[in-house]
């Protein structure tokens, strides 16, 4: 683990090091040393060598730093355990396991410290500390291990440290503890640290009968819950060890194939991935060319018809999605592409890591040559270009190879069209060849020419041209020039900003475009930027971008003054020039007169405190004080929200973590506010600031218990009576809730596990007293995922009997969707097998009902209903009516076919 010094940090890290040699330590370097572990600022590796410092000098006794598990001393503990013998590293080991028992671990500096240590002791001596254990304890510790592992990893605090921990509980661990079993059938799949767990379990445990199984059950969960990148990279070391340690494995050859042709994997979370983890061995090879003869296979079976349709496309005919998935479908690409696609990129694999010869009259690189896509081409074209190497000149290939250029150098991808152009120069082409290509080179030329042309006057009106444009005044006259034109605008004075109705009435009683004007204001700031010392182009382009509403004005002026900036960083002034601008927009964004847009405010103010981390502090207790302030005016409100989800939208952004946590809030409050602006604005921003709590899409919720301990009791205290709270809070409080998922109980204390059963229950409670669509969904998302895979169908029975009491549509649906959850989780619902083959949901589609009804009724019928359905199409949904009702006729034809 890598440590940030500051210069006091290295001079007292130094100085404690060297004190260790010494014979005899001073009283002062003791008193330095009790200074430093007081202070938390300094960083973990200098407060551990005063640490070790003081127990060398002072020999300090474990009591001594464990009070209480709440205020043990992780930096102490350390130093005792690195410095312990085997009686006193078995007691620190028990303290650990009483710490754990009751809060788990922390996302604490402090206590990764220890934990590392903790790590390297058990690989070096934890078989003989282990003698210092009860049978019943040994097995808690290994297991807790085993968590603990699994909170690391989730984290993100370098578990790869902690591997020889999970060594240490293989080595040690006996069969009847089958804690491989608990790793793949308990562990969750979505639970990251499971991969880094069966990786260890698989390397360091010898071959048994029984692997073949246990390597089927991982390849399966991974082929069914391959649903994220979160979960393809953490599986990576784990499938990289499987190819090295079983090449043959047709399980895992399956698990490579399938998730590389399938329609949506293969584009979102494409096992691709995994290739550049795999070692370059014998056996990974054999595995590859193992691969590549299986896609080889798929791509000659290939039987695709246009009937029947398949889920993935029906669905492209309804604004309902079957899967109830908020994510927008992949560009649809037939199996064959898929499989081609697939076989080309094992076989760029084993010829750039294997350096493995491929055959230059493999028919199926000659077929994707000439395929339909022109990624495919252009893939296809690299490996064979690359294999042909010095025999290009060949009658058979230089034929080859003028074919492929005079067919692609037109094409509309421009990787192809720059890969033909470097490739021609390798080509002896004909006469008649030579004179096509060139043709084409010109005309590629001219188009060029013409896009550029296009671009520069595209914003023109149709009766205007490049030559008619008003003239640029002279330098000395460039700011008059700006400030006439923002008077004509309508902007007065320095605050005065008109709206679009009275900026577009005043540009056209002057005889201005509105795009002529920007034009110009561009031209403007460009010229002010070119021959103006910074601080007076700073002033007049950030004047002129807080008077004009144009978004193209406003964004090419913030663009300049973000580079002016960045340009004169190392000025001697510069701090001043930040300080004075960071000082002029606040003033403006909290100023309740202010007319202009936020978006300049917002542009100016990051462009300042990202340059300044002292101002990005200040400038967030500044808008902490502003939101605080009870008598805020809606506008202020509005314009503060607004500017600081473009800063949560920085990736560079930093904020601190218990301002996130106001906001998180403050979001959450405001949506009892009158406004709608003001509601708008903080529904916006709490979506940036669950990303920044959560850092993904779906975390266990014990990465909330461990990183933000005080803000998780919060939820769990306002969430524990959802009924009472407003139903736009409710709402937000949901979504924040449904990214959240149990992991496994053993990650929790008995404490948190109370707490999750108490929001569960009142989740459910809200499913059977609201009449809101959107929070009933969100309960059962919330519901089925802080519930325990043993209790979970219990929550569909439940609704299964209100809907056979209520006979209604509404819980038909509702048991259609908590279906479709507990499968997405863990298969509970296979059982009932009552099912609609269609969701309830998607029936609602006229388009879809339209389609099913046109198998099942009179060909007459169904040809009158589509027939009703097309003299009815609107222009706003022609294209999925178009395709509903080709989809709908085709079905009564082949319905016809059959009567014949």
């Amino acid at each position: 683990m890598a440590s940030t010094f500051s210069e006091d940090d290295r001079d007292y890290f130094n100085k404690f090091t060297s004190a260790r040699k010494a014979s005899h330590i001073d009283a002062g370097v003791l008193d330095d040393v009790h200074d430093v572990l007081s202070n938390k600022e300094f960083s973990s590796a200098t407060r551990l060598a005063a640490a070790k410092l003081l127990v060398y000098a002072e020999n300090i006794q474990c009591a001594e730093t464990t009070a209480h598990c709440s205020t043990i001393d992780w930096i102490m503990l350390t130093a005792l355990l690195e410095s312990a013998d085997e009686e006193r590293t078995v007691k620190i080991f028990k303290i650990w396991m009483v710490c754990f028992e009751k809060r788990r671990i922390r996302d604490s500096d402090d206590e990764v410290v220890f934990l590392a240590s903790f790590a390297k002791t058990l690989s070096r001596r934890g078989k003989d500390v282990l003698d210092g254990f009860t049978l019943e304890e040994s097995r808690t510790f290994r297991k807790s291990l085993l968590i603990t592992f699994l909170l690391l990893s989730e984290l993100e605090r370098g578990a790869k440290f902690f591997e020889g921990a999970v060594k240490f509980v293989v080595k040690t661990m006996s069969a009847e503890e089958m804690l491989l079993e608990f790793c793949i059938d308990e562990l969750p799949v979505y639970v990251r640290g499971r991969y880094g767990i069966l990786k260890v379990f698989l390397r360091e445990t010898a071959v048994s009968n029984e692997v073949g199984t246990v390597i089927g059950k991982i390849c399966q969960q991974l082929n069914e819950h391959l649903s994220s990148q979160l979960i393809t990279n953490a599986a990576a070391d784990l499938v990289a060890t499987l190819v090295r340690q079983f090449p043959g494995s047709l399980e895992l050859q399956k698990l490579f194939s399938e998730n590389a042709t399938h329609h949506l994997k293969c584009v979102r979370w494409n096992v691709l991935r995994w290739f550049g983890r795999i070692d370059a061995s014998k056996e990974s090879c054999h595995f590859f060319l193992a691969l590549q003869t299986s896609l080889r296979g798929k791509f000659l079976a290939t039987d695709e018809d246009l009937w029947p349709p398949l889920i993935w496309e029906t669905e492209d005919v309804s604004c309902v999605d079957p899967h109830w998935d908020c994510e927008e479908a992949e560009d649809i690409l037939w199996g064959a592409d898929r499989a081609l696609d697939a076989y080309l990129n094992v076989s760029a694999v084993l010829q750039q890591k294997f350096h493995y010869e491929l055959d230059s009259n493999d028919p199926l690189i000659h077929s994707a040559l000439k395929w339909h896509l022109p990624e495919i081409r252009l893939a296809a074209f690299r490996l064979w270009l690359s294999r042909s190497g010095r025999n290009l000149r060949e009658s058979d290939n230089n034929k080859l190879l003028e074919e492929f250029i005079l067919g692609n150098g037109m094409s509309s991808s421009a990787s192809l069209r720059k890969e033909v152009e470097v490739a021609s120069s390798s080509c002896t082409m004909t006469e008649q060849g030579r004179s096509e290509w060139l043709r084409m080179l010109s005309t590629l030329a001219e188009k060029a020419k013409l896009d550029e042309l296009q671009r520069g006057t595209s914003y023109l009106p149709d009766d205007l041209n490049d030559l008619q444009l008003p003239l640029l005044p002279p330098l000395k006259q460039a700011k008059e020039q700006l400030e006439d034109l923002l008077k004509i605008s309508g902007s007065a004075h320095a605050k005065s900003c008109p709206a679009f109705p009275v900026l577009y009435e005043n540009l056209a009683k002057a005889g201005y475009d509105q795009r002529v004007f920007a034009r110009l204001m561009i031209d403007l700031f460009n010229l002010i930027r070119s021959h103006e010392n910074v601080k007076d182009a700073l002033d007049a382009i950030s004047g002129a971008v807080t008077r004009c509403r144009l978004k193209v004005v406003v964004d090419h002026g913030c663009t300049i003054m973000d580079e002016l900036l960045s340009i004169h960083h190392s000025d001697e002034h510069f701090f001043y020039l930040i300080e004075y601008f960071y000082c002029w927009a606040m003033n403006r964004l909290i100023d309740k007169d202010t007319q202009c847009r936020t978006l300049p405010l917002s542009r100016i103010l990051w462009s300042v405190c990202e340059k300044s981390q002292d101002l990005m502090k200040i400038y967030f207790e500044s808008c902490r004080s502003t939101l605080i302030d009870s008598p805020l005016d809606s506008k202020v409100h509005e314009r503060v929200l607004k500017t600081l989800k473009l800063f949560a939208s920085k990736a560079e952004c930093r904020m601190p973590a218990d301002f996130v946590e106001f906001l998180f809030w403050h979001c959450v409050d405001a949506q009892q506010q009158n406004g709608f602006l003001v509601r708008s604005a903080a529904t916006i921003l709490f979506g940036f600031v669950v990303r920044y709590i959560t850092k993904s899409r779906s975390v266990p919720a014990f990465f909330i218990v461990s990183t933000r301990a005080k803000f998780w009791h919060e939820v769990v205290k306002r969430c524990s009576s959802f009924s009472e709270l407003p139903s736009l809070q409710r709402i937000l409080l949901l979504i924040f809730l449904t990214r959240l998922s149990l992991g496994h109980p053993l990650c929790y204390s008995e404490t948190v596990q109370t707490e999750i059963q108490t929001l569960v229950a009142s989740v459910i409670g809200l499913i059977i007293r609201t009449k809101d669509i959107r929070e009933r969904r969100f309960c059962m998302d919330v519901a089925v995922a802080l519930s325990p895979a043993t209790t979970r169908v219990d929550i569909l029975k439940m609704l299964e009997e209100r809907e056979e009491n209520e006979g209604n549509h509404v819980m038909r649906a509702d048991c259609d969707y908590l279906e479709f959850i507990l499968k997405k989780f863990d298969g509970a619902a296979e059982e009932f097998s009552n099912r609609w083959r269609t969701p309830t949901d998607l029936r609602q589609s006229p388009y879809v009902g339209l389609i099913e009804s046109s198998q099942t009724l009179d060909p007459e019928q169904a040809l009158t209903a589509i027939q009703k359905m097309f003299t009815s199409v609107q222009s706003h949904s022609a294209e999925l009516a178009l395709q509903a009702l080709a989809m709908a006729l085709t079905r009564v034809a082949v319905n016809l076919r059959v009567i014949e």
